[in-house]
């Protein structure tokens, strides 16, 4: 379009391409991935596509898809972007609730706006309104000169907003606002003029809305709507007629825009597949394939670009029906779920959603990915790594039914599948090795506990004791003891070679013995005061699990959780005797560490690091680094803006990596806070 300036952003020195040292957070070395996919947006002059992601927002060049700056990285979990029609600014918004706009110049934040659940964000055609939608309200801010309160506020009129998505857009000529009014009993889309606050007209709609389902035509005569049922609706604003114009089955994604000779085109999103159509002559102008699933699709404004863009490739295609493609495994991978550093070479191996990824240490590149068939289970896998690292075992989240639980255990190299093993009756949630690899132990939702000989491929035992939910299991250095704890509120200590209970970790709410509390005096204090508060009335712990075992073997470690009624006192770190299981020390934990889940031990055991997971107020998470004989906390690291799933420490012990829900993996140098 004419009037479109071009987008001149600040970016990244030409020479700065290594986008692993991009933006990192104190203490860090190196980011691996680049966080999960939530949004695109097209700059308006077609030279740049916005990418909001967990860590933050990827600015990338259109023509060659290359990443050239990283910005919004203090806070990430991005939702929502875009751009406005003019190109100097971006607006996002994230879980928080809280929307931002960015001057394109700079990458600089200059307004921000409390506006929590928006699910659309659209300026106005001249920049000075900011539309935005939520579940019981659409607004409009004048973010320019106030950002308290917005200027004028549209309710939606529903008993029940489940199901429904309240897409908004304003006129590209005047500052005319479409925007869901009800959904009840009929959805209704309303046109208002926001200079004058006049309502203009209302529409009908065949079913509920779609998510982006609402665009005006160029021209401004036309609004067109995308619905729940497959339906596409043209509406002329002038005369409040509408039509149908194009349907679509199942439950097929759907993106539209209007072209600039008023040619609506449809974006029927289905499995590994994009059709696109010209909806007024009901005739398919182009298909474009795609690798892998869970995609995130937008057309650009005009509708000259369409990307589609998700963990395995970026795809851009324009009206003259060229197509970029490029292959980014190592980019927008899924959440990491588990790390370990390779024992045979300088590699950091990492689990996740359904894929498994190796990483060179000494450049930080994707070596290789290893994918198990095991298309249609959307939640993903529960894994384990031999500790020869040939073979992996797997078990899918989220089954219904008995059947589709089994293990299976593939050859990684070959990618073959060698074992499936059946038996239990609820999902399984925990896995471990042998330090031999010689077993395979199992824990089910159920509590159910089996494990399993890996040469014959055979049941050994069923381990009885536990009557909920396995939330850890893990193996002593020599192999003979096996450590479980679950959601029944109890740790155990198993013989795994004839599958007796063995013993059990005390779990004693208060110690009686206080010295033994570790952590700020504050903390000590108050744990002392409600010891001698409740005499014989003790608090009790909700949660036991990440239970970890020191690489000599001497230490067990766990976190406690306490239940919610006695959040006054805090959780904690316990360790234990691994010879007498006698509790040797309780790390009190900080208020930003409240939520602590993963642990692990350093290679000498003389450290332990603890990773939190997000609760409310808290932007970046903490990961606490602890001496084993003191408790000391040595040093805190802060990064991951949302959970931290897993931690461990290299063989030499010089880095830590995290690995999050933001489908990131940071790495950390370890080696200022240590004693060699």
């Amino acid at each position: 379009m004419e009037n479109r300036k071009l987008v001149n952003p600040a970016l990244r020195p030409i020479d700065d391409t290594d986008v692993t040292t991009w933006e990192l957070p104190e203490g860090a070395i190196a980011r691996l991935g680049r966080g999960s996919l939530f949004d695109l947006s097209f700059s308006p002059d077609g030279g740049y596509l916005a990418v909001a992601t967990t860590i933050g927002c990827w600015l990338y060049d259109l023509p060659t898809l290359t990443p050239l700056a990283l910005f919004e990285t203090e806070r990430g979990v991005l939702q929502k972007i875009a751009f406005s029609r003019d190109g100097q600014w971006i607006a996002t918004t994230n879980w928080d609730g809280i929307v931002k706009v960015w001057d394109t110049q700079t990458l600089q934040c200059i307004t921000k706006i409390d506006c929590p659940s928006v699910s659309a964000l659209h300026f106005s055609e001249d920049g000075q309104y900011l539309a935005v939608s939520r579940r019981r309200r659409n607004a409009v801010y004048a973010w320019r000169t106030d950002t308290d309160e917005p200027i004028l506020q549209f309710p939606i009129e529903a008993e029940d907003t489940k199901g429904h998505r309240f897409p908004i857009c304003f006129s590209p000529n005047g500052n005319l606002l479409a925007y869901v009014s009800s959904v009840f009993p009929q959805a209704t889309i309303t046109i208002s003029d926001v200079d004058t606050g006049e309502h203009r007209t209302d529409f009908s709609c065949p079913a509920p809305l779609r998510y982006q389902g609402l665009v005006f035509s160029l021209c401004g005569q036309y609004l067109a709507s995308a619905h729940q049922n497959g339906d596409v609706q043209v509406c002329n604003v002038h005369n409040a007629s509408s039509e149908i114009v194009h349907t679509v089955s199942g439950e097929t994604s759907v993106e539209l825009a209007f072209a600039p000779d008023g040619t609506l085109r449809v974006a029927e999103v289905h499995e590994g597949e994009v059709v696109i159509w010209d909806a007024a002559q009901r005739k398919k102008i182009d298909t474009l394939e795609f690798e892998g699933r869970r995609a995130k699709c937008r057309f650009s404004e005009d509708g000259t670009h369409f990307a589609i863009a998700n963990s395995r490739e970026f795809r851009v295609w324009t009206a003259d029906k060229s197509i970029r493609v490029v292959p980014m495994p190592d980019a927008h991978t899924s959440i990491v779920r588990w790390l370990r550093f390779s024992q045979q070479e300088k590699t950091l191996i990492s689990g996740h959603r359904s894929s498994f990824m190796f990483w060179s240490l000494e450049n930080h590149q994707l070596q290789r990915i290893f994918c198990p068939d095991t298309e249609g289970y959307s939640l993903g896998l529960r894994s384990v790594l031999s500790p020869c690292e040939e073979f992996l075992a797997a078990a899918v989240l989220g089954v219904c039914h008995s059947t589709d639980i089994a293990i299976t255990v593939w050859h990684i190299t070959s990618g073959t599948l060698i074992a499936e093993l059946t038996g239990h009756e609820k999902r399984v949630l925990q896995m471990a090795y042998s330090p031999t690899g010689n077993c395979l132990v199992s824990g089910s939702l159920s509590g159910e506990l089996y494990v399993w000989d890996t040469q014959q491929w055979e049941k050994r035992h069923k381990l009885i004791g536990h009557t909920d939910d396995i939330r850890s299991a893990v193996f002593h250095p020599d192999g003979k003891q096996l450590v479980t704890a679950s959601h029944d509120k109890t740790a155990r200590v198993w013989n795994v070679e004839n599958g007796e209970q063995v013993g059990s970790l005390p779990l004693d709410a208060l110690l009686e013995d206080t010295s033994l509390y570790k952590g700020r005096s504050q903390e000590i204090q108050q744990f002392i005061d409600w010891k001698q508060k409740l005499g014989t009335q003790q608090p009790t712990f909700s949660n036991v699990g990440s239970i970890k075992i020191s690489p000599c073997g001497t230490l067990i470690a766990g976190r406690l959780s306490r239940e919610r009624r006695w959040k006054g006192i805090a959780n904690e770190i316990r360790l234990w005797d691994a010879a007498t299981l006698e509790t040797r020390m309780a790390i009190l934990l900080p208020v930003d560490a409240s939520r602590t889940y993963p642990l692990a031990f350093s290679a000498c055991g003389r450290y332990l690091a603890s990773g939190t997971w997000w609760k409310k107020g808290l932007e970046q998470m903490s990961i606490h680094l602890w001496e084993v004989a003191t408790g000391e906390n040595v040093h805190t690291f802060w990064g991951h803006p949302t959970d931290i799933h897993d931690l461990a420490f290299s063989p030499d012990g010089e880095l830590l990596a995290s690995g999050s829900y933001d489908s990131t993996i940071l790495l950390w140098d370890v080696k200022p806070f240590i004693n060699s």
